[in-house]
């Protein structure tokens, strides 16, 4: 069954690469949107990356942003089964939201 669209993942950012999603065995994900948030002050660094049986590769990547700053992708990243989206960011105050769909 496909979803035309669904939150994938949400949270406050980690500050060591962390995986925030998985997709389902059976499954292929496409990720349509990415939002985050700053909330810090002074300058930091946020990003968003794909895994695939160990590659990554960077979706998105805000650096030197400024607090009480938005930033939002759209586009279409396919994640396998199995695949992840990983997290980082270089302050804990930073937020995301990542949504898209689900294949089966």
């Amino acid at each position: 069954m496909s979803i035309y669209s669904t939150l994938l993942a949400q949270g406050t950012f980690p500050l060591v690469q962390t995986s925030i999603y998985t997709s389902p065995v059976g499954v292929t994900t496409v990720v349509r949107d990415i939002e985050l948030f700053e909330w810090a002050v002074g300058a930091m660094t946020m990003y968003i990356a794909t895994s695939v049986s160990g590659f990554v590769a960077t979706v998105y990547y805000v650096a030197s942003s400024t607090q009480n700053s938005g930033y939002q992708w759209k586009g279409r990243v396919v994640v396998p089964a199995g695949g992840q989206l990983l997290a980082l960011a270089t302050t804990a105050s930073s937020q995301y939201l990542i949504s898209g769909y689900q294949l089966s």
